[in-house]
């Protein structure tokens, strides 16, 4: 999961608010863990990686489920909190139709899953490269890039796993600049913690509760509904057994 914000203690916020909706799910083995230290984090890059060690769920293979913490698998083959079942835990090279059968850093390939590229393996639309990595000339190239460095479609990309940098429009790498709600937007970056710039200003997304509409949308991972915030525990359909 990546969640780029540029603020350690609002990407704490962030991930708190997803396991709340976990542990919110029936039967999920996340309810009763303490809900901070579930939850892993570096303190480098915010939320750009992030895992969790918690207890499985109670539901067994083939039961109805949103989230695999329902799972006593630990795998549901639902995806951004829609309806699925729960299933074995994926393994390498296990036969499958789609990417979301395969474990993480791992793809459908023909039939089979497969081991995402890392550096100088091959790659192409159809073989896709690991995180953090770009497929260039059909190899893939770490994106190790430095501030200053040319980037591009054939010279590569940018750090982002020890500093925040990211490719201009003049195909340099360059330091990308936050801003707090109430700021004026960056001239290149973002608004801090997942906002939205509206207006030239920077204004922060919407919590539950809160109005919201296709400009000024929720903060991840509530959903806007009929002009709400609303957690996605009340959207999702797989409420039984």
């Amino acid at each position: 999961m990546n969640i780029d914000t540029g603020d350690i203690s609002y990407c704490q916020a962030e991930l708190l608010s997803l396991v709340q909706w976990q542990a919110a799910l029936p039967d999920s083995g996340m309810a009763a863990q303490s809900l901070v230290q579930c939850a892993t984090r570096p303190t480098t890059l915010g939320c750009n990686y992030a895992s969790f060690s918690c207890a499985l769920g109670m539901r067994t293979i083939g039961a109805d489920c949103a989230d695999g913490w329902q799972c006593q698998s630990g795998f549901c083959s639902g995806s951004a909190f829609s309806c699925g079942a729960c299933m074995a835990m994926p393994q390498p090279n296990d036969t499958c139709t789609a990417d979301w059968q395969c474990p993480g850093a791992y793809f459908c390939g023909n039939g089979i899953c497969k081991a995402q590229g890392t550096q100088g393996q091959y790659c192409d639309s159809q073989n896709p490269c690991a995180d953090h990595y770009s497929c260039i000339s059909n190899a893939c190239l770490k994106d190790d890039l430095t501030d200053g460095q040319t980037c591009g479609p054939t010279e590569g990309y940018c750090d982002q796993t020890t500093s925040q940098l990211a490719c201009n429009q003049q195909n340099t790498c360059q330091t990308v600049d936050f801003a707090s709600s109430g700021d004026a937007c960056p001239a290149f970056g973002w608004c801090r913690g997942l906002g939205v710039c509206n207006g030239g200003i920077c204004q922060n997304a919407h919590d539950v509760g809160d109005p919201c509409d296709p400009v000024n949308g929720c903060r991840w991972p509530a959903v806007c509904q009929a002009g709400v915030c609303v957690s996605p525990v009340a959207e999702n359909p797989c409420d039984g057994g």
